[in-house]
């Protein structure tokens, strides 16, 4: 990969707060981590103290998560000992490390799934509905603390909805996407928006958003546990992607399962976002 295009994953991997690109470091200094939730990537404590009105709350819920997770490693210890199970403790780290290496591939997906990969964009000024892509996930059978994290997890399937699903699906125990985090993922989306909306960026009338949220199925064999985890992908809805490169298949859903279990990671120097 030369150093005109560098990596996707780079590319992707940007300040949560002023959204500066890791690969526009010319000296190659990478962003630094949030030392309490080791997910939020910012350029410096200055960006990091402006972003934590927004960042808390997800902070804190990768808190709350992390809490549960030890209960259950500690009541598995014996077993964790003796063996090399993946512990609970350790599917966030692997999960965030797993979409980096695919992150690029989703949002090629979330494109491709909607219409806007394959056909120029539309002239009419239509304000487009933010929508949710949604995707089912498990671990890989016998994971363990070898398994590498490009390896690790499955898509079962994937579907796009509009938020508007997602909030009564945070209120109603009946509905099919019914569970405890949807409410957080609900707020978090909310504050997403309002910021876009302080900042000036979401009054763009071809601004476009989609979250990205995935449910995640962990099993390492003695305990099980569901885990969710959003991300946003904004872009104008000018943005003509039709001559970039396609794949030999008109099924994205197929593409993307076949990709990522594959197990070798996502990028391309012919397709830019």
């Amino acid at each position: 990969m030369n150093a005109r295009h560098p990596k996707l994953k780079y590319q992707l991997r940007q300040c949560a707060n002023c959204l500066k690109p890791e690969s526009c470091n010319r000296d190659g200094e990478k962003l630094k981590t949030c030392a309490r939730c080791k997910i939020a990537r910012y350029c410096d404590a200055q960006c990091q103290k402006k972003d934590w009105p927004r960042h808390k709350l997800r902070c804190e819920l990768q808190d709350a998560q992390a809490m549960i997770t030890e209960e259950i490693d500690e009541q598995d210890a014996d077993i964790l000992s003796q063996t090399k199970i993946l512990p609970m403790q350790s599917v966030n780290p692997l999960l965030h490390e797993w979409l980096l290496q695919y992150r690029p591939l989703f949002c090629f997906s979330l494109l491709r799934g909607q219409g806007y990969w394959d056909l120029p964009p539309s002239r009419q000024l239509v304000k487009d509905t933010p929508q949710v892509f949604y995707i089912k996930m498990t671990s890989v059978r016998d994971i363990s603390q070898k398994t590498k994290a490009r390896a690790a997890f499955r898509i079962d399937d994937a579907e796009f909805f509009p938020i508007s699903e997602l909030r009564i699906a945070a209120k109603e125990r009946g509905h099919r996407l019914y569970d405890q985090d949807v409410q957080a993922v609900v707020d978090d989306f909310d504050q997403h928006i309002a910021y876009a909306t302080s900042s000036g960026k979401a009054l763009n009338p071809n601004y476009r958003l989609c979250m990205v949220l995935h449910r995640v199925y962990f099993h390492n064999s003695i305990s099980a546990m569901v885990f969710h985890k959003n991300w946003y992908f904004e872009d104008d809805r000018r943005m003509d992607y039709s001559h970039q490169w396609h794949p030999p298949t008109d099924d994205w859903l197929d593409f993307l399962k076949r990709t990522v279990a594959a197990g070798k990671g996502w990028d391309r120097e012919d397709v830019h976002f």
